[in-house]
């Protein structure tokens, strides 16, 4: 009776030691860590998703540069000091297509769009250049002038009526390609561009 419990006790303790061997092994950069003192911290490492129907269609890129000229007058109009910004804008035209729809009246098809809006843009400062001849040009005055000027240059932008046109333009045209898609023979069909609620 006493070897067999022996037995018993010698099976569950090489059982114990293959059980700590594996872990061991398998999972050697944690227990290393523990062992080392090191804390470990587990967390989930996955970046957040988020999924969402924007429904925007984006038909027009423009990318134009440029140099922008600041001039600070004294008095009797006299130059102060003038500041040149060689700059890069990017810029991205588009429609809502939430509100978007379509009307057939025989051969008639009528594609309803809302007006183009800029729905994406970035302006880039390239170069900076300066002449300071009676007030020097500070930090916070180069913080302040960059400012405005990006915020002038984004109005522009905003209600280019050439851009927006353009952009609701092609925005028509993709409309026009995706139902000629659908009806597969679109012979005889006549698209026409109409204004949500004209």
């Amino acid at each position: 009776m006493k070897k067999a419990w022996k037995f018993i006790k010698k099976l569950v303790l090489l059982a114990f030691l293959g059980a700590i061997l594996y872990i061991a092994i398998r999972y050697y950069p944690i227990v290393s860590k523990l062992f080392a003192g090191e804390k470990l911290n587990f967390r989930d490492i996955r970046s957040s998703v988020e999924l969402r129907d924007i429904g925007r269609l984006n038909s027009l890129q423009l990318t134009q540069s440029g140099t922008f000229e600041n001039d600070t007058k004294a008095l009797f109009n006299i130059t102060a000091n003038s500041i040149w910004l060689d700059y890069e804008f990017r810029g991205l035209y588009g429609i809502d297509l939430t509100e978007a729809y379509v009307r057939t009246d025989g051969k008639d098809i009528n594609v309803y769009l809302p007006k183009a809006e800029l729905t994406d843009h970035s302006i880039k400062i390239l170069k900076v250049s300066r002449k300071d001849f009676l007030k020097p040009i500070t930090p916070e005055d180069l913080v302040r002038i960059v400012a405005e000027f990006k915020k002038q240059l984004y109005e522009q932008y905003r209600t280019d009526e050439a851009n927006l046109q353009k952009a609701r333009e092609n925005a028509f045209d993709i409309a026009q390609n995706i139902i000629k898609g659908y009806l597969g023979n679109s012979d005889g069909y006549t698209f026409h561009l109409c204004d949500i609620g004209g």
